[in-house]
């Protein structure tokens, strides 16, 4: 029963982060993603160069790149001026998998904090 509380837990924050995942791209660092445009890419924004990069590949591909762990804002312009992609790019490392064995290992012991 302790083991529970801790995977309902990490369960809903893995529910609740689908529903927020709309408007965000998760990337562990090191990690790239491409994304393509129908639209000609004329500037591009990150509020936050030490969390993620770019690299323009084409006028209407670009690669973003996880550099290390924080949250950083990624807008793209058209030729226009106009806004044609806004997402958050969320740099996350690869934790949840360990921390349930951990949860699980600790149970097993019997030294749950509870």
């Amino acid at each position: 029963m302790k083991l529970f509380k801790p995977v309902l837990v990490v369960l809903l924050l893995c529910i609740s982060a689908s529903t927020f995942a709309a408007g965000v791209i998760r990337l562990h660092p090191g990690n790239a993603k491409t994304i393509n445009f129908s639209s000609e890419v004329a500037t591009v924004f990150i509020s936050i160069p030490e969390v993620m990069d770019y690299k323009v590949i084409n006028n209407h591909k670009i690669v973003i790149f996880a550099l290390e762990e924080g949250l950083s804002a990624f807008i793209v312009y058209g030729l226009d001026g106009n806004e044609i992609y806004n997402k958050s790019v969320d740099v996350v490392e690869r934790v949840v998998k360990k921390d349930v064995r951990e949860l699980r290992a600790a149970e097993e012991k019997g030294t749950d904090d509870e």
